[in-house]
């Protein structure tokens, strides 16, 4: 191999390794979640009058902060800090009517007002983050409303989810 061939091989080494500076896998915590590696998310309750959508929304956050992967989420005993959550209102809001008939639905829209804390989970139990977020989702109604409605509410989750997700991790 020639010296110049050498040189040119060193160089372009060495500058696609200084191109990669600073990257890291994973998101970038807020300040305050630094020192966090390791999250519980116990069941989050429920001020709503809508039956088991507390699991629902529960399991959708743990799910979404096992895909993102900054956090190993942990049991209340191990875990550095708790995640704790607040479903605390659903509103439904017509999206669409029906042109002949206004007060008739064609579509209609679901927002989940959520509430949460995360705070160390040692004696001081500092408050890390607070906040207020809300899932949405829309679903086209038919007779049997309740039927219709029903499958909103995991859409909803899911929203809130990647919502919360990047709140907790990525600080925004």
């Amino acid at each position: 191999m020639s010296r110049f061939a050498r040189l040119l091989f060193v160089f372009s080494t060495v500058a696609s390794v200084a191109g990669c500076a600073g990257y890291q896998l994973g998101g970038v915590p807020p300040q305050e979640m630094v020192e966090i590696t390791s999250i519980a998310v116990p069941t989050f309750h429920n001020d709503t009058q809508e039956p088991r959508i507390d699991v629902l929304f529960t399991n959708a956050v743990i799910g979404e902060l096992q895909v993102d992967g900054t956090y190993q989420i942990g049991s209340l005993e191990s875990a550095d800090a708790v995640l704790q959550g607040t479903i605390t209102r659903i509103e439904r809001r017509q999206q669409r009517s029906v042109p002949s008939n206004t007060i008739r639905s064609r579509e209609l829209g679901v927002r989940v007002q959520f509430s949460y804390l995360v705070r160390r989970n040692d004696a001081t139990k500092e408050l890390l983050l607070a906040g207020q977020l809300q899932g949405a989702s829309e679903f086209f109604p038919l007779e049997e409303f309740e039927i219709s409605e029903r499958p909103v509410f995991p859409d909803a989750a899911r929203d809130l989810a990647l919502q919360l997700t990047a709140a907790i991790t990525e600080g925004y």
